[in-house]
């Protein structure tokens, strides 16, 4: 097997074990709530629970070496992939190598460093979608039209988000839009992955 294809091969089991943390932390906390967390209260309960020594108490914080942990490991071996990936793909895959980078730093930077992780998460999210909307853009036709699905469904995320942030709507949490945003990103990162890597 030569290089790319190990790259390639590290990128998807890069992304689907970064999903895998996610989840255990999630099983792990006795806390989380879809209607009332984010995704990064996993790594920082502290933060989250605001000094609520209940709060703080029914949390197992396990979570957070877990979550953070797996972001900065298989984030940076998601870097160390998108980067090969940059040798055959055009201009989406050095934001996505940014994205990716931003992912180690949401994991270098939990709550507890505001305002630098949310500024971190946020060009997360920015570059994973602007990643997709470059690639839809750029790409061969029959592999806009699963972009543009993917792309649909993670700007129904940020939508969402905005929807949230400004009171609009209310009864979830951000880890909501959080998911409808990765999700979506994460499938087309895989796609990318294995057709312009794993399987050339």
């Amino acid at each position: 097997m030569d290089l790319s294809r190990i790259l390639g091969l590290i990128g998807l089991l890069s992304i689907v074990s970064v999903w895998i943390t996610i989840f255990t932390a999630i099983a792990l906390s006795s806390c989380f709530d879809w209607r009332a967390n984010a995704l990064s209260d996993l790594g920082d309960w502290g933060t989250a629970c605001k000094g609520d020594i209940e709060c703080l108490r029914l949390c197992n914080r396990l979570s957070e070496p877990v979550f953070n942990c797996g972001l900065i490991v298989f984030g940076s071996l998601l870097t160390i992939a998108s980067i090969g990936l940059t040798r055959k793909a055009g201009i989406y895959s050095y934001t996505l190598t940014g994205a990716s980078i931003f992912m180690v730093l949401i994991g270098l930077l939990p709550e507890r460093y505001s305002p630098y992780h949310y500024i971190v998460s946020v060009t997360f999210f920015t570059l994973l979608l602007l990643s997709i909307i470059i690639y839809v853009i750029t790409g061969e036709r029959n592999e806009k039209i699963l972009g543009s699905i993917l792309l649909v469904m993670g700007s129904l995320g940020f939508i969402v988000y905005i929807l949230l942030a400004n009171n609009i709507i209310s009864g979830l949490g951000v880890a909501v839009p959080e998911v409808m945003m990765s999700l979506p990103g994460s499938l087309w990162g895989a796609m990318v992955f294995y057709k312009r890597m794993y399987k050339e």
